[in-house]
């Protein structure tokens, strides 16, 4: 069996000054958690259609957990490495192109109590950060 690895990095969160409480993260509601997102790029006349689906869990009023889970439909390949041949030869892809595989995946878990918030990605932070601030700041 092969060792694996998780990785997180610590930030430390502040909202307008303050440190945060349970009650930033409560005003995420479920609803709001699942999201579609169609662009069109400028070089391209296609559209990309991206698929979001964000999990929140709250654990003894102290730990908030955020899972962050979305694909995009394209690209898509029309042939795929088969990992179970020693030779890794091509195949065509099993996938439809209407399914969208979602592949990217981030996690985030907020300490209350200690405030801190750690990400299993750092490169997200900005995208985090930006995920959040849309849904405090209600239209």
């Amino acid at each position: 069996m092969s060792k694996k690895t998780l990785k997180f990095s610590v930030n430390q969160l502040i909202i307008d000054g303050q440190i945060f409480d349970a009650s930033a993260f409560a005003s995420v509601k479920d609803e709001e958690l699942e999201t579609q997102v169609i662009t069109q790029k400028e070089q391209e006349s296609a559209e990309v259609l991206t698929i979001k689906k964000i999990k929140k869990a709250v654990t003894e009023n102290r730990f908030i957990a955020i899972y962050f889970n979305e694909g995009d439909k394209f690209p898509y390949p029309k042939t795929v490495i088969d990992s179970t041949d020693p030779n890794f030869g091509e195949k065509d892809n099993p996938r439809p192109p209407e399914q969208i595989e979602l592949d990217n995946q981030f996690f985030v878990l907020a300490d209350i109590e200690k405030q801190r918030v750690f990400m299993s990605d750092g490169r997200k932070k900005g995208s985090f950060n930006t995920w959040l601030l849309k849904k405090l700041i209600k239209k």
